[in-house]
């Protein structure tokens, strides 16, 4: 990691409180998640009192609307439809304005026709003085691809400034559309393919709330002369798109272009643009452009890309050199002085994989120079899946004034992350906090006169709402995991200790066992300790970790005293066999056992065993392994595997038991490093999906006393999120399938140990379990740095009847 970049001094003023001054500090805490449904959240406002808020739903096409009079448990209200796609919405007071597509197309649709009056984009005018029913005061007419929206209220009543971006919309000579959003495609010529969409422009309205219909539009172009003095990247495709207003000053993004346009909209009937400039390129920092399932931030960028984006991603055939910072959302800081840019990038290997600040003449105050990418690795959210394309995708961007103190927060959607950053010096500004949000936050508005901050956050459909307060959240319950030296993520299965707890990552990141430290001193932190790389020959593997166990079995060495660990490898079903891994103390791996060929198709079949076939010859699926543990006197590992085999009904799945003894003894049939032998199974009903998807287990864990717990759970995220719960249950008295069909003989009874939805919401993948001074852990899997790596203690352990 590259510390030259960031201190460990300024990570833990993030991780311990911020740093002193001479104004109380103001600290942030989730204390709501809001599931919305049937849809998604994009973009969010807040009326005036800050009580009701409104987001964009493009889905359903659909404003909704939400009551936070009580901000710890948000109401739904009456949506207002708007058909097409809502880009984006804007309070002012109880005047709400909402911009929206109404001719949505896709890749292979046929091309709309921009210059249609049927196809012009239209603003909603809602009255939301009774947020319960909202009234539509009428439409206006606006250009056909609007994105960002900004009402304002003046003397002369409400304004609103739009960007209509105009997105390329990329055909064949059949007008099919090709790419939906390719800059600077030639709108003429004799060759394909060709953009049928016009140039962007700005709209400024003035809003007649009596006659909505009479509300005056005024436009705003983007000339091609001025762009190309400013020298931004695409001067005959402006596409502005995100806009905020400070007094009579409006700052528009040009994301595609790399640059920023200020209106004077003094008078909202004859606004003017007054200047364009360009944000250039991201000064030189370390970072990860290789998508390689590795986290490493030690390559140059944009140095490392070569020089050049591609040009056949750039629709004009012009090199881009590389690192155009592109902003997305912008912000004035609450003095109006400085602009805030989210450096997102749009083309791949583009952005300035973090965010800068500039004075309304284009001259840069402050640039994040990758220090924030760093800070996303250090708390396990830096989404290496992104590596290639614009890392952590800073997309969003505000400022507010808490407590007599600026602050400016920067949203991350491929980390699902906002830094919070103390800017009363903008030039160098301070972090005091990084906030976990829902999945992919786009949308942020603050609102300091309640001390609240709320994201929407688009895939989990969810509106992220925090609390600000003086004090530093210290939640024992809930810890933030972070490791300094360590890149992590992906935390699959757990294996408690009177310490803390073993974890390892899934396919997401190189296999490693990773142990993570809990209580006193952490209370708000678990800080991760030691990580040991599992390796064959030196070389670090990449198993598909799902489960992890303490080797206390009867093949540990020297009695378990010097014992290493069992992972538990998923399979896909296919080419990945199913594997329960053995190391020693130091990841070296010993073996790896394998399920019989006829059960697990990706087997070795040279290789013997046996197990009793499905009833009708269906093998296991690509959802195999998902949790490892071992009997209380080492004989026995137990892997429960998480769906039913194929052609199998979605009632019951298998707990996999193996014998050591098979090894102890010497009858196991082995090939290198690879074991077979014998493998039986019990079965476990599974509940009926309710929610997204399928049921399955993902985690398994033996208790003192010899029964089991397990994680069930469906497919949901946010709203569609239905089971996500511990069992318990016994095996005692069962005997192992014989038949390739469940009954009472080999199916085990079942009972609820707890119920972890909200504890959880709105994230999937809940696969990890602990069991810690008599404490339960339980874990979330953040795949490999898409969302935050959450473990929630849910207190001292309670079996059903007192157990």
């Amino acid at each position: 990691m590259n510390h030259n970049l960031i201190s460990r001094a300024v990570l833990a003023t993030a991780l311990l409180g911020g740093a002193v001054s001479a104004q109380q500090p103001t600290f942030f805490d989730q204390i709501a998640s809001f599931g919305v449904q049937g849809g998604i959240a994009e973009i969010v406002s807040a009326n005036g009192t800050g009580t009701v808020l409104a987001f964009s739903d493009a889905d359903a096409g659909r404003v909704g609307f939400v009551d936070i009079t009580d901000p710890t448990n948000p109401i739904a209200l009456p949506d207002v439809v708007t058909g097409g796609e809502p880009t984006s919405v804007s309070f002012s007071g109880d005047l709400l304005v909402a911009a929206v597509l109404t001719t949505p197309w896709g890749e292979d649709d046929p091309a709309p026709d921009p210059t249609d009056p049927a196809n012009a984009g239209q603003l909603f005018v809602i009255d939301a003085q009774n947020p319960a029913a909202p009234v539509v005061l009428g439409t206006v007419a606006i250009g056909f691809q609007p994105d960002s929206v900004k009402l304002i209220d003046t003397d002369n009543g409400p304004v609103a400034i739009v960007c209509i971006e105009n997105e390329p919309i990329v055909v064949d000579n059949a007008e099919i559309v090709l790419d939906e959003d390719i800059p600077g495609f030639p709108t003429s010529g004799p060759n394909f393919p060709q953009d049928r969409s016009e140039a962007g422009f700005v709209q400024v309205i003035s809003i007649d709330t009596n006659n909505v219909a009479a509300s005056t539009v005024a436009t705003v172009t983007l000339p091609e002369s001025l762009l190309t003095n400013a020298g931004l990247l695409f001067p005959t495709d402006p596409q502005p798109e995100f806009v905020d207003v400070f007094g009579t000053t409006a700052a528009i993004s040009l994301q595609e272009n790399n640059g920023i346009a200020i209106l004077d909209i003094a008078d909202p009937n004859n606004p003017s643009l007054t200047r364009v400039f360009s944000l250039g390129n991201a000064a030189e920092r370390l970072t990860d452009i290789c998508e390689d399932d590795a986290i490493s931030l030690d390559q140059g960028y944009p140095s490392s890309i070569g020089g050049s984006v591609d040009a056949d991603e750039d629709g004009s055939g012009n090199p881009i050199l590389g690192g155009p910072r592109q902003p997305d959302a912008i912000g004035f800081t609450p003095d109006g002085t400085v602009i805030l840019s989210a450096d997102e990038g749009e083309l791949n290997r583009t952005g300035g994989r973090g965010w800068s600040s500039w004075d309304i003449n284009g001259n840069v105050i402050y640039e994040d120079a990758g220090r924030l990418e760093e800070v996303a690795v250090v708390f396990g959210q830096y989404p290496d899946g992104r590596s290639e394309n614009r890392g952590i995708e800073i997309e969003g961007i505000t400022s507010a004034t808490f407590n007599g103190r600026d602050y400016a927060f920067v949203v991350s959607e491929r980390g699902s992350f906002i830094g919070v950053y103390n800017i009363q010096n903008p030039a160098n500004p301070r972090l005091t906090q990084v906030l976990p949000t829902g999945i992919s936050p786009e949308g942020i508005v603050a609102l300091p006169a309640r001390d609240l901050l709320v994201t929407a956050d688009e895939s989990s459909g969810t509106l992220t709402i925090y609390q600000a307060s003086t004090t530093f959240p210290d939640d024992a319950t809930m810890p933030l995991t972070f490791s300094f030296d360590v890149p992590f993520g992906g935390m699959s299965g757990f294996d408690g200790t009177s310490l803390g707890f073993f974890a390892v990552p899934d396919n997401a990141l190189p296999t490693a066992i990773n142990f993570v430290q809990t209580g006193s001193p952490f209370t708000a932190f678990t800080p991760l300790q030691l990580s040991i790389p599992v390796t064959i020959g030196g070389e670090q593997q990449r198993y598909d970790g799902e489960g992890v166990v303490r080797d206390r079995s009867i093949l540990a060495p020297f009695g378990g005293f010097l014992g290493g660990f069992f992972i538990a490898s998923e399979g896909n079903g296919s080419s990945r066999p199913n594997l329960i891994v053995q190391t020693n103390l130091f990841g070296e791996v010993l073996r790896e056992i394998q399920l019989p060929a006829n059960i697990d198709a990706a087997a070795d079949a040279s290789i013997g065993g046996n197990a009793v076939a499905s009833a009708g010859a269906g093998t296991i699926r690509g959802n195999g392994f998902e949790g490892v543990t071992l009997s209380n006197d080492g004989r026995y590992l137990y892997a429960c595997i998480q769906r039913q085999f194929n052609s199998e009904a979605a009632t019951h799945t298998r707990i996999a038991r193996y014998d050591l003894t098979q090894i102890q003894d010497g009858s196991a049939p082995n090939s290198d490093f690879r074991t077979g032998g014998d493998w039986e199974f019990f079965y476990y009903p599974l509940e009926a999906a309710t929610g997204a998807g399928f049921i399955g287990l993902s985690e398994i864990t033996m208790l003192p006393n010899g029964d089991f717990l397990v994680i069930e759970r469906d497919q949901g995220i946010g709203a569609e999120t239905a089971l996500k719960a511990v069992y318990t249950f016994s095996l005692a008295g069962l005997v192992p399938d014989a038949n390739g069909v469940p009954d009472a003989a080999d199916t085990v009874s079942k009972s609820l140990v707890l119920d972890v939805q909200a504890e959880f919401f709105p994230f999937e993948k809940v696969e990890g379990l602990a069991l810690i001074g008599g404490e339960l852990w339980v874990g979330l899997d953040n795949d490999g740095g898409e969302t935050e790596n959450r473990v929630v203690n849910t207190g001292p352990l309670t079996l059903p009847g007192g157990n």
